[in-house]
């Protein structure tokens, strides 16, 4: 070989040292682009997956992305080299196993985030049942979703209030005799079950202290017109009353002249072997009615020695002791009878309706 054919040699291997270096040179520009668009698409991948349904959209348009330039890339690069083609076959493989994990995280994600909604949605109805339930349970609401009024609000009073005193007085306290058992007989009465003479002592006495009079005050009387009147402020229209002359102290009945005045006839009482044991000891007020509660003592007197039997039941079947006079203690007292009497108010005022035992 002569020197030209050595120089040529060489200039052909110079030349075709200087074009793989060339196509080394572009064939690396490629993958770092490559590169470069994965991690773009990655990163858009992972901004959608924050986002919801948006991310698979954002994901797969960079997927078709980045399928399209490594397409472009490898047939450039083929067209340089051959034998990158093995290359890139492998560095498809990996972008497709990457790209069907980043799917199955997408997914992942996109389930976990309805399941949480879901989560919040059933977290939220919990909320408002247990709201409602307080408020139920509260009284601020009732079965039919209404608020409840003042008049059905239960109120404690006091033994000594007022009306609890006017209301039981009214029909227990009396100038003509005593009448109180008609409302503690062992068992559940109504107004219509109190007797005539019970319902004239009562409603008498109290038209005498409206007239701020004594029974024995000289010109004492009343018309039948103002009894009836107060026998129906006490016990209610419906009560039947039949006038007629009751008691002692005697009030004569003046039929032509419809009145009942003091006579001059004396009467008097004698000794009760029975007695009866009264305290109030608890009243409310609800839904415009009255409820007294009376603990109640039966007794009977041994009119020899002056010693009282008293009972805590009506049957007189349970004896709690003896007893001189009427000065009991509340322990003692506690043990007789409750019963719950009823008064509705009307006009201003409150009116007998039952006595119910209640224990």
């Amino acid at each position: 070989m002569n020197n030209d054919q050595q120089q040529t040699g060489q200039n052909l291997n110079y030349q075709t040292q200087q074009q793989t270096g060339t196509m080394g040179q572009q064939t690396g520009q490629t993958m770092q682009y490559i590169q470069q668009t994965a991690q773009v698409a990655q990163t858009t991948t992972q901004y959608n997956q924050v986002a919801g349904q948006t991310a698979t959209t954002t994901t797969t348009q960079g997927e078709q992305a980045m399928q399209y330039q490594q397409q472009v890339a490898r047939q450039e690069t083929m067209q340089m080299n051959p034998k990158i083609g093995s290359f890139n076959e492998l560095y498809d493989q990996q972008g497709a196993a990457e790209a069907k994990n980043q799917q199955l995280t997408t997914t992942t994600n996109q389930k976990g985030g309805v399941g949480t909604a879901i989560l919040i949605v059933i977290l939220f109805l919990a909320l408002i049942g247990l709201v409602g339930y307080i408020l139920y349970t509260k009284g601020i609401i009732n079965k039919d979703n209404k608020t409840t009024s003042n008049d059905n609000k239960t109120i404690n009073l006091s033994i000594d209030d007022e009306k609890v005193i006017n209301s039981y007085e009214a029909i227990t306290s009396t100038y003509f005799g005593p009448t109180i058992g008609d409302y503690f007989v062992g068992k559940d009465i109504t107004a219509k079950d109190v007797s005539n003479p019970s319902a004239y002592a009562v409603a008498a006495t109290e038209i005498l202290k409206d007239k701020n009079m004594g029974v024995l005050d000289e010109g004492a009387s009343f018309t039948v017109e103002e009894l009836n009147k107060k026998i129906d402020e006490l016990f209610g229209e419906d009560y039947e009353f039949a006038v007629q002359h009751y008691g002692c102290p005697i009030y004569d009945y003046d039929e032509a002249n419809q009145t009942f005045t003091k006579s001059e006839l004396g009467c008097g009482f004698e000794a009760q072997e029975n007695v009866l044991l009264n305290r109030v000891v608890m009243a409310e007020e609800n839904n415009n009615e009255l409820d007294v509660y009376v603990r109640v003592l039966y007794g009977t007197n041994n009119l020899d020695t002056g010693v009282t039997t008293y009972f805590s039941d009506y049957g007189k079947t349970n004896s709690i002791g003896d007893f001189y006079g009427t000065d009991l203690s509340l322990s003692d007292i506690s043990k007789g009878s409750l019963y719950k009497l009823t008064f509705a108010e009307k006009d201003g005022t409150f009116q007998f309706k039952t006595s119910k035992l209640m224990s």
